[in-house]
């Protein structure tokens, strides 16, 4: 094989891969968690982390606890940690 082959794969299978990245999800979900003011769209909002079995980044924890507390609701709360 010659160097333009593999490295030529080498950027395809870079670029295949870039499809799904966390990035994305975690900025679009942080953003959704600042902008939830009642309990309805904090819950909706973790069904929809939730419903892509990953593992969120501490950002999206963070911003999914921020919320909890400012909507005052502790049963939330322990969901997050709980991660169901």
């Amino acid at each position: 094989m010659d160097g333009e082959t593999i490295d030529g794969l080498r950027d395809e299978v870079l670029y295949e891969s870039n499809w799904l990245t966390r990035d994305p999800l975690t900025t679009r979900f942080e953003k959704e968690f600042e902008g939830v003011n009642d309990v309805f769209e904090l819950q909706r909002n973790l069904n929809n982390v939730f419903a892509y079995d990953l593992v969120p980044s501490p950002g999206v924890i963070t911003a999914a606890l921020r919320a909890a507390r400012r909507v005052n609701d502790f049963p939330t709360a322990v969901r997050i940690f709980e991660g169901k």
